[in-house]
């Protein structure tokens, strides 16, 4: 992406940049808001600074869109993509102890099932090291309630 000019080093700084400047207003923000007498000028700190930072904020948000819709046509994405399909396929039993899928082409035909949406995105961020719960009550996938079966 470097090379052809499309994503740049500097774009990547001002990404990096802006992440950071959204996370100093929102902290000066919450220092605003946990002291228990706000003078005029903390109230008038206070509505600039919200601005500012959805400014900021809006801006980081349009630049990371731009860098996720040139980097989701990457290889390494696609290969990631399907690493997190096959873990998927490989982890993923009803509460039974059946597999959800009985073979990897049973997975890619339940793209379309909003329950697996749901599955696929918790799965990514347990693995990615979120703390989220992944309970058989929670998915209807896993519990046999889905469309899938």
């Amino acid at each position: 992406m470097e090379e052809k000019g499309h994503w740049t080093e500097d774009e990547e700084t001002k990404l990096r940049t802006l992440q950071e400047l959204y996370l100093s207003k929102t902290v000066t923000i919450e220092q605003i808001k946990l002291k228990k007498r706000k003078t005029d000028e903390d109230k008038s700190n206070l509505t600039l600074l919200e601005k500012e930072r959805l400014d900021i904020y809006q801006d980081f948000l349009e630049l990371s869109v731009q860098k996720g819709m040139l980097f989701n046509n990457t290889i390494e994405q696609k290969a990631e993509e399907e690493a997190v399909n096959y873990k998927l396929y490989l982890c993923c039993f009803h509460s039974d102890g059946k597999m959800i899928w009985e073979d990897y082409e049973d997975l890619v035909n339940s793209y379309a099932i909003p329950d697996f949406d749901r599955l696929l995105g918790d799965c990514i961020e347990f693995w990615r090291g979120a703390d989220i719960p992944l309970s058989e009550s929670y998915h209807p996938l896993i519990t046999g309630n889905s469309d899938i079966e």
